[in-house]
């Protein structure tokens, strides 16, 4: 498209000290002819465009020149320029030549000050979360097996909303066709994940504010431990400041707060012999019990 054009070629006059014709006509595949109508329609508009001739010639546009007629104020622009690098964590390629673009009609430097990435190494979890971020775009119905706490299997057929990033986990809220209500789903607890060919319209009452509030009220359990000081890197990786305390051969408090059920006894027991639980009597029994069974397992062993 002509617009589009003209936008390219405006970015790249903002961004180069300068390029030729030729170099235009090669990159949008048209013209010499039509790149030269094309800056005439761009000098018509304002943008002070003009030609260096000789061998190292090629257009150029005035140093000083930026779309400053805006009533964006440089605080806004800046704004906006990180509001677009935030986006680019989606992974989309496109945010990159827009970002490129702003950047160059702004005459502002993008600052790379951050940099984040909430991905994990696993293909598998980048295709799945493309899926869904599709999904959510095309307004498709995404299709999964899903596995709760208590590893129970269900089919699900979901509405998906929105994506959310939260404590280290990624999570997709949506209308769950099989509860007929709004619904947060774990990622990583999604498996044979499809977006259908399902056309679905957003239902008018859908408030996202009122679904995770609605779904984080699950009863929940205070369990107090003792940890070791050896293992400081996960107290400080996995508890807020203001769940830990030290004793006085520097081993560890933590107080937490989980809904009981087989995740909890098996993250507890993550921590192996470094942990101990202090508090409810009836948590440290089930340890017990597990731990015994877990012996039964390897009571043949032949430890060399």
């Amino acid at each position: 498209m002509k617009i589009d054009r003209l936008f390219g070629i405006l970015t790249q006059l903002l961004n180069r000290d300068k390029i030729t014709v030729k170099e235009f006509a090669k990159m949008y595949e048209v013209s010499e002819r039509t790149i030269y109508r094309d800056v005439e329609t761009l000098a018509k508009s304002g943008v002070p465009i003009y030609g260096i001739s000789g061998a190292n010639g090629g257009m150029k546009i005035m140093q000083n020149f930026s779309l400053d007629k805006t009533l964006l104020n440089h605080e806004e622009k800046q704004a906006l320029l990180f509001a677009v690098e935030s986006i680019k964590l989606s992974n989309v390629s496109k945010y990159d030549e827009l970002l490129v673009k702003l950047s160059g009609l702004f005459k502002i430097k993008v600052n790379d000050w951050l940099d984040i990435d909430l991905s994990t190494w696993d293909y598998k979890d980048k295709l799945m979360f493309n899926i869904i971020k599709n999904s959510i775009l095309k307004s498709k119905i995404v299709k999964f097996n899903y596995y709760n706490r208590n590893s129970e299997k269900s089919i699900r057929k979901i509405e998906p909303y929105k994506l959310m990033y939260k404590s280290n986990t990624w999570y997709v809220i949506g209308y769950c066709i099989k509860t007929e209500d709004y619904r947060i789903f774990k990622l990583n607890r999604m498996k044979s994940i499809e977006c259908t060919e399902e056309i679905f319209v957003k239902r008018t009452e859908y408030d996202p504010d009122y679904v995770q509030t609605s779904n984080s009220h699950q009863s929940t359990t205070t369990i107090i431990a003792k940890i070791d000081k050896s293992f400081a890197y996960r107290v400080y990786d996995e508890f807020h400041e203001n769940q830990i305390k030290t004793d006085e051969q520097g081993n560890f408090i933590v107080e937490i707060n989980f809904p009981e059920d087989n995740w909890l006894y098996g993250y507890l027991l993550s921590f192996g012999e470094k942990l101990k639980v202090i508090s409810p009597d009836r948590i440290s029994n089930i340890i017990y019990e597990k731990l015994q069974k877990m012996m039964i397992n390897y009571q043949n062993h032949d430890i060399e």
